[in-house]
């Protein structure tokens, strides 16, 4: 039973007494560490347990009532009101904690009922979730530790912990109805929820049930969940929308080595938490565990739980990193700044990341010169985003610039310098020049094998790159082949659910969609969208490239019908989250407009497509590669529905903007001087399209090669072409 809210005093007197109880009362931090130096101080407690204190000095206390600490503090101090003494209580330390505490103040609360003016216990404020196999040390250093950030007083906060709020001698079975009721209620009623988070790289609380089933039920309640940060988090429509205020209390220690941690490698986080899985945490009672689980499914779901735990992680991450900009300068202020910025990145706000990097490089060029780390470090940044939206001389520069401060500090066979190199092969990939390209990857390869070794991160990643580069030029046996060898490192290092692996899987996938075994790519999809979307939540960019894959792969398989819904999710969260003129919302309104072509709804197509044009043209500028890919396609519609002046007109002012930008021999120009040639052959203009095909048979021949399916497209085209009388 719950003692009832507002209860009189001589009903929840009597609610006390029953060991059988669910109270919410706690006691103060103050009066723990009364207890910890009546107990013989803190070294008699060193290195035990929660589990071992509650043995050796918790449950001999309270055996003869059979009460939690908490009520039995509560009925001694109600009974020596009314001259009944009860054996063994502890007055004494009681005593001395209310000495302490109203010599600094003149009142504990103004809710006191008769009882409480000489007794710690009442209502708590914070309910504390923690691990039993903690260290119980380290927990009273956590809540110190916590205390001291949030300012608050540790003789007047009262917090609810299980070891002395609940009684350790009622071990009975709870009925699924209770964990539905009374304990859902407990955690409404107190309204704030803390949880011990440590060891960080190995978050014990999150493979325990009771831990999970905690933090569950603050979701389910709207309770305040603290870890220094406040996040919206989208749920199903069965529940209410909450405000979470997620705070986790570690040790002075555990912050300490986590933030560092999170200020060098901020990628870190999701390596953590790739392997929590609330369906496979554990109880001490199978009951229990029984009990928990059957009320998630009833309710919320794993999969929305899992989520629910990395969406308020990741938002208090945020928020750690904000506060440490916030609370230093100079080159530290640089840091962290950089590492929120990467951060975002990770959560798929592109353009805050480009901003905020964007900002930090600025300011590092001034405050410590071309060849510092840092600087290094956020050039490469930069440039990478600079590559992603198509700004390839700016990119160019940049890696140029990082490449020779990076040579001058560091030698050529520094893995920083080797990153860079690896960076210009992936800038030639992307600019088309696939022949500077391939060179470069396999001289880079060769000397990341010998001086960082076969196993090493960046190896992964150029080895990486070259199985996507043999993808685009159609050399997919080879791309296979290299994509399982990147796979099998990837695996041997991370582990299966690592997020280098899982782009590994997406783009073995990606082969064998175009070797045309499309069961098996989405078998390997299906599998990894499910890995990511427990891992994540479904805003995450590695959850958006799974479904999108997806959403192509059955696009390519002409089941349009299953492609349909997925992207429109995608669109439907993008406009939401960013509006409709993101660049991580255009891709998708391209995709949904060449669904529309693939189904021949071209009319819809054409709005579709030159609405979205418009607005990609207007916000990220008419020489952007997603601006010109548009443009193409619109051109291709019009063609498709015999508007040949406009498919013509189209595609021949495309065709030049990507000569300009992108150069003569880049699949996206010679895709559009096909389609241009298309367009001339429709018009009886034979010869001006055998001349174009002939350009873009050789264009293809060079760049992709003689069996990549467009150079095979191309031909049979100019072969049709010059067959006709």
């Amino acid at each position: 039973m719950l003692a009832e809210e507002a209860a009189s005093p001589t009903i929840e007197l009597a609610e006390m007494r029953d060991p059988h109880t669910f109270s919410i009362k706690g006691i103060p931090l103050t009066y723990i560490h009364m207890l910890v130096a009546d107990w013989g101080g803190r070294t008699t407690l060193e290195g035990l347990t929660t589990t071992e204190v509650c043995r050796r000095h918790v449950m001999p206390m309270t055996a003869h009532t059979g009460l939690s600490l908490c009520a039995q503090l509560f009925v001694a101090a109600a009974d020596s009101m009314s001259n009944k003494v009860c054996k063994r209580t502890v007055t004494t330390v009681t005593t001395r904690f209310i000495a302490n505490v109203t010599s600094k103040t003149t009142t504990i609360s103004t809710t006191l009922s008769p009882y409480r003016s000489s007794c710690p216990v009442q209502d708590a404020h914070w309910f504390v979730s923690h691990a039993w196999q903690f260290r119980f040390l380290d927990v009273l250093d956590a809540l110190d530790a916590f205390c001291d950030k949030q300012a608050i007083d540790p003789a007047t906060t009262i917090f609810w912990m299980d070891l002395f709020s609940n009684s350790q001698h009622d071990t009975h079975k709870k009925e699924f109805k209770w964990w539905q009721t009374t304990f859902m209620n407990a955690i409404r009623r107190i309204g704030n929820v803390a949880m011990i988070m440590q060891p960080w790289d190995d978050p014990l609380p999150l493979t325990r049930c009771w831990c999970i089933f905690e933090l569950y039920a603050a979701s389910v309640t709207g309770s305040n969940f603290q870890v220094r940060l406040c996040c919206d988090l989208e749920t199903p429509r069965t529940t209410p929308l909450i405000r979470l205020v997620f705070q986790v209390a570690m040790t002075h220690d555990q912050t300490a080595r986590f933030m560092e941690e999170m200020r060098n490698d901020p990628e870190t986080f999701f390596n953590v938490l790739a392997t929590v899985r609330c369906e496979k945490s554990a109880a001490f009672l199978e009951a229990d565990r029984d009990s928990i689980f059957g009320l998630v499914r009833a309710t919320l779901g794993f999969q929305r739980l899992n989520q629910l735990v990395l969406q308020t992680f990741a938002s208090w991450v945020i928020t750690a990193l904000e506060y440490e900009a916030r609370n230093s300068d100079g080159l530290d202020q640089l840091q962290w700044l950089n590492s929120l910025g990467t951060f975002y990145n990770f959560e798929g706000r592109a353009s805050a990341s480009e901003e905020m990097q964007a900002q930090c490089l600025k300011a590092a060029l001034k405050l410590c010169g071309k060849e510092h780390p840092t600087t290094i470090d956020l050039m490469i940044s930069v440039a990478n985003s600079d590559v992603d939206n198509g700004r390839f001389k700016e990119a160019n520069y940049l890696l140029t610039e990082a490449l020779n401060a990076s040579r001058a500090t560091n030698g050529e066979f520094h893995n920083v310098t080797i990153n860079i190199r690896f960076m210009f092969s992936y800038l030639h990939r992307q600019e088309g020049r696939y022949d500077l390209a391939e060179a470069s990857l396999a001289t880079c390869f060769s000397d990341s094998e010998s001086h960082l070794g076969e196993l090493h991160v960046i190896t992964c990643q150029i080895l990486n790159l070259m199985s996507v580069l043999k993808l685009s030029q159609g050399r997919y046996d080879e791309a296979k082949k290299l994509t399982q060898e990147c796979l099998k490192r990837r695996l041997a290092v991370f582990g299966p659910l690592h997020a280098q692996v899982v782009i590994s899987r997406h783009n073995l996938a990606a082969v064998l969609k175009y070797q045309g075994q499309f069961a098996e790519a989405e078998e390997i999809l299906l599998d990894c969208l499910q890995i990511c979307r427990n891992e994540m939540s479904d805003s995450s960019v590695f959850v958006v490239i799974f479904r999108t894959a997806l959403a192509r792969l059955y696009h390519a398989q002409g089941r349009y019908d299953e492609a349909e819904p997925l992207l429109l999710n995608i669109y439907s969260w993008r406009k939401e989250q960013f509006g409709d003129l993101h660049s991580t919302t255009f891709p998708i309104r391209k995709d949904l407009a060449e669904l529309e072509e693939a189904r021949g709804n071209y009319q819809v197509a054409e709005a579709m497509l030159s609405q979205c044009l418009a607005d990609c043209e207007s916000t990220m500028g008419q020489y952007n590669p997603l601006t010109l890919e548009i443009w193409n396609n619109l051109g291709r519609v019009y063609l498709a529905m015999d508007r040949a002046d406009l498919a013509r007109d189209t595609i021949h002012a495309c065709l030049a903007r990507r000569r300009e930008v992108l150069g003569e021999l880049h699949p996206s120009t010679l895709e559009s001087m096909a389609i241009l040639a298309s367009t001339l052959a429709k018009e009886g203009k034979r010869d001006e399209a055998a001349d174009l095909l002939q350009k873009c048979y050789e264009g293809n021949l060079k760049v992709l090669g003689l069996l990549h399916p467009k150079t095979v497209e191309v031909l049979k085209a100019l072969d049709l072409l010059l067959s006709l009388p």
